[in-house]
């Protein structure tokens, strides 16, 4: 409905940032298949990418890298 959905906390953390930290996984890869930007960095300089990465979600980190080749 028109909500920014990278807009920062005061961490600098995305909706998608917030999904993958508390293990959301549905919730995130929905935000990646809406265009959520993944290059985003939060305060202690981590992407998305690299939270899903440290969650082991191996599908999710394809589906961003995917998204970068466009």
């Amino acid at each position: 409905n028109g909500a920014d959905m990278d807009l920062k906390n005061d961490f600098g953390q995305t909706a998608l940032m917030i999904a993958l930290d508390y293990r959301m996984y549905d919730i995130a890869k929905y935000l990646i298949k809406m265009g959520a930007d993944t290059s985003i960095k939060d305060l202690e300089g981590r992407t998305a990418l690299i939270l899903a990465q440290d969650r082991g979600y191996s599908d999710l980190v394809n589906l961003m890298e995917k998204g970068k080749e466009k």
